[in-house]
């Protein structure tokens, strides 16, 4: 379905360390900011990360998904011929992995 981060299935497993050692990270900018009133850091920390995941991840695997479902539903008419979405010979994908991680 294109060159998106998903179609790197061997990334899968390694989802999960990447998870940890983000938050691994919230700790030690929350004592940086320690006695200040606003959080600023982490939260600018938050929204980068976070940023970045849902467009980097996220909406690729979420776009992806959903036009598998689509297909999926109307794969009973046959139209793939017609698909200007789908690449010559390609199936449906499973990206159940990226959904267990």
């Amino acid at each position: 379905m294109g060159n998106s981060f998903h179609d790197e299935y061997t990334i899968t497993p390694f989802l999960q360390y990447l998870f940890s050692a983000l938050q691994d990270s919230v700790s030690p900018l929350q004592k940086l900011s320690a006695g200040r009133e606003d959080d600023a850091l982490t939260s600018a920390f938050e929204g980068e990360i976070g940023g970045m995941l849902r467009d980097i991840i996220l909406d690729p695997l979420c776009k992806d998904i959903e036009m598998d479902l689509r297909l999926h539903a109307h794969s009973h008419l046959q139209l793939d011929e017609r698909n200007p979405f789908r690449q010559q010979g390609s199936k449906l994908q499973d990206l159940s992995p990226f959904l267990q991680a």
